[in-house]
């Protein structure tokens, strides 16, 4: 592992956000006699239970419906709800049909067993229940996950999509994984996140990250390529059904510049989400980034090796679907930064003109791109160095020589061998001391120059989008600089880079006979700018929200970098905000025709008042206004913001 880079990553990169589920204490020992006293009663509950259970079925309530007043959404608390799990005697089979975790739940509900009965502890019957249900099998083998029963959630963490990337693998394409014969057999524990890929974290990156509560991962490695999988009880009940359709999959992927980011991530954990909506499944992945994802060397065919592992997740998404309750053709690609600059680019990718493949057959059916549109921030990753190939091979070059490499000049087999032989802390040390970046390059299949041109010809999936952006994204891109700085890209750099973009690419979509819907988020919230109300709504400042991972505490405590109380007050409006963009979101991904519009939000219209804007002045309402509006300022964008955007960018770091 690297040393720290700075006092704000000393006090960062230890911390480590761990989703593990608890089950409560584990269970006494008991005499010979006490475990014959207890085996006898847990098995007359769970036939008191699965007596009831067939003689009646459960009562229901129905969802919340929405109450409009004005421009304000209300939500009425019976909106939380939702019908609770049936239990059907035709489907049972195997040695544990007796044993359902829908039985479990109604024990514990229809019998008191608040406390302990004869020294059972209820936890115990929560774990048998389960596990039944708890064993995945995809096509990496057969994998353990873990059970909150408190929410009646589901979750198999850093299951494997590909092979490690060590060794031989470096800067290769997303092998196979192949998995052992035993791993067939055996259920391997998924019930904590393994490693994340390598990072690059520049200093000024780093207090972005500290003051917006991200938590840099401290478990990395080569062996990252993983997936991690959420769903409610309900969609796992539902995949033993030999009828059901699945549930549409909403897939996440994390920003961070293509230079760090990972799927650990404490903002991003769905299961408020899911709990609102049981009937999504999330899925989040790993995929490399810096020059371990995008290398930038003369001698590999394969460049933009990140863009790949998207690409190999997104077939595992596809070939395992079914295991875990998901409809393989309901797929949403949802991303903020540079993991919305990367579902973008695969829209273009996936056009099916110019030789390149279509979208048809690939599952996805929309995309959500939150502050990166491609057509602008591809301009961002232009400047920090994502340019033609016969422009970055100085980077490679220097990056061999910085690691030690160099003595192998003209011997690229030989300079590649010494450089897979390095560490891959070897590797990042190299990467700080040049101080550069490595980003996609412009190689015409995965990530493309003329992304602008291909939105305006109309040459891309044609599949609905939902994209937008925050008023204030420049703030905690240029935390570490000086207040001119930030003024200066907020003013010059911010339309060009975020809120042009978002608004040509909504109306080439429309062009295009192709749904789009288009936000501007403004809210600032005590909990969420951790005491440091210049922010504003900065950059990523609507994950938390959206996730609905916010509360009484700031969200910096967690990274030590908190500037104001340790506790503040949450207003209902933050929460009127969150249920709204949960719930426009999740209409987007069960219905891209039409979603929100069941909510009241207009599809994109240039001359009608149809982006959304939320939280704007910490309100709890959402109003809209005319795309035309801000047209004109989009159209003064020229070379003079572009040269700034570049210097910006080369003196401030990265952070998006």
């Amino acid at each position: 592992m690297l040393p720290p880079t700075s006092a704000t990553q000393q006090a960062v990169a230890p911390m480590r956000c761990a989703h593990r589920v608890s089950f409560g204490p584990r269970p006494r020992r008991y005499s010979p006699a006490r475990r014959h006293t207890v085996f006898h009663v847990v098995i007359l509950l769970l036939t008191i239970s699965i007596g009831s259970l067939l003689a009646s079925t459960l009562p229901s309530t129905s969802p919340g419906r929405h109450r409009e007043t004005g421009q304000r959404r209300v939500l009425s608390d019976a909106s939380v709800t939702r019908d609770r799990p049936r239990m059907q005697a035709g489907r049972q089979d195997g040695p544990l049909a007796g044993v359902s975790v829908q039985a479990d739940v109604n024990l514990s509900t229809q019998v008191d067993v608040g406390k302990n009965i004869s020294g059972v502890d209820v936890s115990i019957t929560a774990q048998i229940g389960s596990n039944s249900n708890l064993v995945l099998n995809t096509t990496s083998g057969l994998f353990s996950g873990a059970y909150d029963k408190d929410r009646k959630q589901y979750r198999w963490l850093a299951i494997p999509y590909a092979a490690s990337t060590a060794g031989d693998n470096r800067w290769k394409p997303a092998q196979p994984f192949v998995p052992p014969k035993d791993l067939l057999k055996t259920p391997r524990p998924a019930t904590s996140f393994g490693q994340s890929c390598p990072q690059f974290v520049t200093r000024a990156a780093q207090t972005g990250l500290a003051w917006s509560g991200t938590v840099t991962p401290s478990n990395q490695g080569e062996d990252c390529l993983s997936i991690s999988i959420f769903t409610s009880s309900e969609v796992r009940r539902n995949a033993t059904r030999p009828d059901y359709a699945g549930s549409p999959i909403f897939v996440w992927l994390y920003g961070g510049s293509f230079l760090f980011g990972s799927q650990e991530n404490k903002l991003i954990d769905p299961a408020p989400i899911l709990a609102r909506h049981p009937d999504v499944v999330f899925i989040t992945f790993n995929y490399r980034t810096n020059a371990f994802g995008f290398p930038q060397a003369p001698q590999l065919e394969e460049q933009n090796l990140g863009l790949h592992d998207r690409d190999s997740a997104l077939d595992w998404i596809r070939a395992n679907a079914r295991s875990f309750g998901g409809n393989p053709d309901r797929i949403t690609l949802a991303g903020q930064s540079a993991g919305a600059a990367a579902v973008d680019s695969w829209a273009f990718a996936h056009s099916g003109e110019d030789g390149l493949p279509s979208y048809k057959g690939t599952g996805v059916q929309s995309l959500i791109i939150q502050s990166g549109a491609v057509s602008g921030l591809g301009q961002y990753v232009e400047a920090l160095g994502g340019r033609a190939m016969a422009k970055v091979q100085p980077q490679w070059s220097a990056l061999v020589a910085a690691a030690g490499c160099q003595s192998f000049p003209n011997l690229d087999d030989a300079e590649m061998a010494c450089m897979r032989g390095k560490s891959w802390q070897d590797i990042i040390a190299a990467q700080h001391t040049l101080g550069v970046a490595f980003g996609p390059i412009n190689d015409g299949k995965r990530w493309f120059a003329d992304s602008a041109v291909r939105s305006a010809q109309g040459k891309f999936a044609k599949v609905p989008i939902l994209l937008g952006t925050n008023d204030q994204e420049g703030t905690i891109l240029c935390a570490s600089q000086s207040d001119l700085a930030n003024s200066l890209y907020n003013d010059v750099a911010l339309p060009f880079t975020f809120v042009c973009p978002a608004t040509t690419e909504a109306s080439d979509r429309i062009k295009a006979g192709v749904p789009a819907w288009q936000y501007k988020y403004g809210a600032n919230w005590d909990d969420i700018n951790s005491g440091r109300k210049a922010l504003g709504a900065y950059h990523q400042a609507e994950i938390p929200i959206l996730f609905g991972n916010f509360g009484t505490t700031p969200i910096a405590v967690a990274t030590g970098a908190n500037a104001g109380p340790r506790q503040v007050s949450v207003p209902h409006a933050e929460r009127e905000v969150s249920r709204f963009m949960m719930d426009a979101w999740m209409s987007f991904v069960r219905d891209p025709q039409r979603g929100p519009t069941t909510l009241g939000w207009p599809v994109f219209d240039r001359r009608q008042p149809t982006v959304a804007h939320i939280g704007l002045r910490n309100s709890g309402t959402v109003s809209y206004t005319r795309p035309i509006d801000s047209e004109q300022a989009c159209l003064a964008v020229g070379d003079a913001e572009r040269a700034i955007l570049r210097f910006l960018k080369a003196t401030v770091g990265a952070f998006v």
